[in-house]
């Protein structure tokens, strides 16, 4: 074994040893792993695809520059090494030898152009404005990328570690339009098998870079969306791992000797809340969703719907364990203030809202039964509207198609991916339309400072205005966490709910 493989394994055992894996048995290759998703994919293309479920797969068939490791640390992939000679520049270098799926060397002009592309117009990423600041990209040889930026950004290193600034093959795409049912990939996974009941199977890629990854033959993917089936099939054996393990389940599948919640359990970048499109009656009033946000109690949304698996968000969408939370502003639900702001909106006697859910999300429907409850004092009913397919739910919310949701928003790194992609004018991810200049104003000069102290002040201040104009109530960070059978090893959950520690995997009898 060379050096270099002796260093791949050895920092393997010590990130296992660190999450509480035992490393006593050797990796033995090859097997299927069956996983249960909660969500369908319905397309692989990682510059068009929004969606969690999407990621999961995404970020098995291709790679990107950098990665995120268990303690959202900014970590080599595709570039072996990086450097910011100034504020405006960075310089990857990029790892030699490392090939697409069809056998192509991928270089430093697959670079330039997946950039470009995810900032093309025409290309539709809702994430492109994550990505605005990269004026030029020159490629001075195969190996060497230099990204040019019209102004500093302390966010970018984070944004290129998520799937959507996934690198791809062009001739791929140039070859089937998009990537929406192809494979311009270079990950540990083929894209294999795609069958009418959404199910995927992903082959191991034998060219894969990270020398003797994967351990596994495939992956076999299975849309499993309603949570009690789910976390059923993992205890039945009929899965090998499930995703999306809601709070709800996690002291059950905790409790069961067959099964693994992986450690660190449930950590997760989510937030979830009440979203409301901005612009529609009566939510076209800050009053109106500020009294909203002055009346609940999500301290007992939090016992209620999710067991106390959960952290209540009382300020902002950031959760109170990350360094850029906003200390709490509603400690206690204040419904006679509520009562007085809805007065003053024109809205004294209350009024009756629809709320859209996906049905397959029980938690959510728990929380809106306490929301019922609460409103009640202010004169505000809300109708339920239960959507069964949670592509149809998510494409008409995305298109403003809706009135109110209760969603969550994952895979949350930096504060600027909680508050400026999430909330920003014009931004592809604010499903809220919401639009305030000094928010914007404030999320973009943060972008602008390296001293995280600084940023927490700015961020400080931009969360105090979400909180006053609420274009969202924010409910609860969720424990989220994976749960597996015992004879699979490897698994690292992720705050990201990133499922890339796949290539890691192995499985025994």
């Amino acid at each position: 074994m060379n050096l270099k493989a002796v260093q791949k394994v050895l920092a393997f055992f010590a990130v296992a040893a660190a999450f509480g894996f035992a490393a006593a048995q050797e990796p033995v290759r090859g097997g299927t792993l069956d996983v249960g998703l909660h969500v369908a994919v319905r397309s692989f293309d990682p510059h068009k695809a929004p969606n969690q479920g999407e990621g999961w797969v995404i970020g098995l068939v291709y790679n990107r520059l950098v990665a995120l490791t268990p303690d959202l640390q900014i970590a080599p992939e595709l570039a072996e090494s990086w450097e910011q000679p100034d504020p405006q520049t960075l310089v990857f270098k990029l790892r030699e030898g490392v090939t697409f799926h069809n056998g192509r060397e991928l270089t430093s002009a697959d670079v330039k152009y997946s950039l470009e592309r995810i900032l093309d117009p025409e290309t539709g990423s809702t994430k492109r404005n994550n990505y605005a600041a990269i004026e030029s990209i020159e490629t001075p040889d195969e190996h060497t990328v230099v990204l040019r930026l019209s102004q500093p950004n302390s966010a970018l290193l984070a944004h290129l570690a998520s799937t959507s600034a996934s690198i791809v093959a062009r001739e791929v795409v140039e070859a089937n339009g998009d990537l929406s049912a192809a494979d311009g990939g270079s990950g540990p996974f083929l894209l294999g098998e795609v069958r009418a009941d959404n199910s995927i199977t992903l082959e191991r890629y034998d060219g894969y870079f990270e020398e003797g990854l994967p351990y596994l033959d495939a992956v076999r993917m299975v849309p499993i969306p309603d949570n009690q089936a789910r976390n059923a099939s993992v205890r039945a054996g009929d899965t090998d791992l499930v995703t999306f393990v809601t709070a709800n389940f996690i002291s059950l599948l905790r409790g069961d000797t067959r099964v693994v919640i992986p450690a660190e359990e449930g950590s997760s970048g989510q937030f979830y809340a009440l979203f409301f499109n901005n612009q529609v009656a009566p939510f076209d009033d800050p009053r109106v969703r500020r009294a909203i946000a002055m009346a609940i109690d999500r301290d007992l949304i939090v016992t209620v719907a999710l067991g106390n698996e959960g952290f209540p968000l009382k300020a902002g969408p950031i959760p109170s364990w990350h360094w850029a939370a906003l200390d709490p502003v509603y400690d206690e639900p204040d419904v006679e203030a509520a009562k007085a702001l809805l007065e003053e909106a024109g809205y004294a006697g209350g009024f009756s809202f629809p709320i859209r859910v996906w049905s397959s999300q029980d938690f959510v429907l728990r929380t809106v039964l306490v929301l019922q409850q609460a409103l009640a004092p202010l004169g505000i009913t809300i109708e339920i509207d239960q959507q069964g397919d949670w592509v149809t739910y998510w494409s008409a919310v995305e298109s403003g198609n809706y009135v109110a949701t209760i969603q969550g928003i994952g895979g949350n790194v930096d504060p600027d991916q909680y508050l400026r992609e999430r909330f920003s004018t014009g931004v592809g991810s604010n499903v809220t339309r919401y639009s305030n200049e000094e928010f914007d104003a404030l999320v973009n000069q943060a972008l602008l400072s390296a001293d995280p102290a600084q940023r927490k002040a700015l961020y400080d201040q931009a969360q105090t205005i979400l909180t006053e104009d609420s274009p969202a109530v924010f409910l609860f960070n969720m424990k989220q966490t994976e749960a597996h059978r015992t004879n699979v090893h490897g698994f690292i959950h992720l705050p990201t709910l990133d499922l890339t520690s796949l290539k890691s995997v192995w499985i025994d009898d």
